[in-house]
């Protein structure tokens, strides 16, 4: 679980890592207004949100890295190893 910090008037965003390897976002504002990525790892073992708000970090279970672009919703700039 992490925060998104309110950047520029935005909200902020809770972010939960559900055991079905989707990462899903949750405006603390609305609730109901929400945003999920599916995640490429075989089972997530971590996930840590960037202290700017704009990146998402999550390792699985092969030792495999990904950094994900919150704003475009994909891994960015590539899977890492």
């Amino acid at each position: 679980m992490g925060m998104l910090p309110n950047n520029a008037g935005n909200t902020c965003w809770l972010v939960v890592l559900q055991a079905n390897n989707v990462v899903k976002m949750i405006d603390m504002v609305n609730t109901e207004n929400t945003s999920e990525m599916m995640t490429t790892h075989e089972e997530v073992k971590i996930m840590k949100v960037c202290y700017n708000g704009k990146y998402i970090l999550t390792g699985g279970s092969r030792g495999d890295i990904c950094l994900w672009n919150i704003k475009k919703r994909e891994v960015s700039p590539e899977e890492i190893a």
